[in-house]
């Protein structure tokens, strides 16, 4: 019994001392390396003398409109990625101020418009009246011409003693009332043709008065208009800002921004940092479009830190602005430092 003890006591001693030696042996060996973590962004691949990535079509001239007047956005018409035509009508601002003007330039010539054909119905009907007041004093003048001559008749017969007392008087009162009826009507007459004048006067006055504020009215008819954006050229609509019920300034240059030429674009692409002391502004380059079949050639523009420009020319009006395309590149020698020749 007691060998039997010792013997598995043996056995302890041995399996621990193996398991310290062992613990010791993998406590001596290098770590392995550990890997680092994938790069979500690739910026392409590189094989060899080549790369290839992808990146968003752009449009290489950008025209930026800004907002014509400060006010609140009251329409807008074309959404980011609409065609237009030059002229078209893009936006429309509100400006409070530049409304009230034009509101009150608009009743000020509504209410001379009315006063004006008011006043000529009033002279229509007063130069009736001067017709009827004139053609009266001419019948009374008349009258008053036979019955003038009637009585200096009667003066003389009465002098000579050849009429009678009761013709003379009735001849005198004859022309009494007729020289007050002459006086009368040729009063009426001159009253009738004064107040022709005047408001001939007044309506030339109005006129003129109208002139000037059809002017005003123009004037703040052009400056409401400028409430109304209108694209510049022919293009496609790459960004707006705001949102109806907004307010805008005048200092938003980029309110709306378009593409001019939809042929000349470019393709924005971020290049493996290995690769782009191998690439320089002026190589050829070519360009797939899922649109499009065949590769479209290229041209490294410019290089912006890690981001590649390459310029190309559309042939297919369907490759447009914001489509994804790949770019291939094939790149130039490697420079070898003097330590790696």
């Amino acid at each position: 019994m007691r060998g039997q003890w010792l013997l598995f006591g043996g056995i302890t001693i041995f399996v621990a001392v193996a398991a310290g030696a062992i613990t010791w042996w993998n406590a001596q060996l290098p770590s392995p390396a550990r890997k680092p973590p994938a790069n979500p962004q690739s910026s392409g691949t590189t094989t060899g003398n080549e790369l290839q990535v992808s990146g968003r079509i752009q449009p290489q001239e950008l025209i930026p409109v800004a907002a014509p007047i400060e006010g609140i956005i009251d329409e807008l018409f074309v959404d980011a990625g609409g065609e237009v035509y030059q002229g078209q009508l893009l936006a429309r601002i509100r400006n409070g101020k530049l409304d009230s003007v034009l509101e009150s330039a608009t009743a000020e010539v509504e209410k001379l418009k009315t006063r004006i054909t008011n006043l000529e119905g009033s002279i229509i009907a007063s130069r009736l009246e001067a017709s009827r007041s004139g053609a009266e004093a001419s019948r009374v003048h008349s009258e008053f011409d036979r019955l003038d001559r009637a009585f200096q008749r009667q003066q003389m017969l009465l002098r000579e003693g050849a009429t009678p007392r009761l013709t003379y008087e009735k001849a005198e009162r004859d022309f009494k009332q007729i020289k007050a009826e002459n006086d009368g009507a040729a009063e009426s007459a001159k009253v009738a043709d004064d107040r022709v004048a005047n408001l001939n006067r007044e309506l030339d006055a109005t006129k003129k008065l109208l002139d000037g504020r059809n002017e005003a009215l123009e004037n703040a008819k052009e400056e409401a208009g400028q409430g109304e954006l209108k694209s510049p050229v022919d293009g496609v609509v790459i960004s707006r800002k705001g949102a109806p019920g907004e307010q805008v300034s005048r200092l938003v240059e980029d309110f709306f921004v378009l593409a001019a030429n939809l042929s000349a674009l470019q393709v924005a692409v971020d290049a493996d940092p290995l690769a782009l002391p191998r690439i320089k502004a002026g190589q050829l380059a070519g360009i797939r479009v899922a649109e499009s079949g065949d590769e479209i050639p290229g041209q490294v523009r410019e290089i912006k830190g890690a981001q590649v420009l390459v310029d190309f020319v559309s042939p297919d009006p369907n490759i447009k602005p914001g489509l994804t395309a790949q770019v291939r590149i094939t790149l130039l020698p490697a420079v070898l430092k003097p330590n790696q020749k």
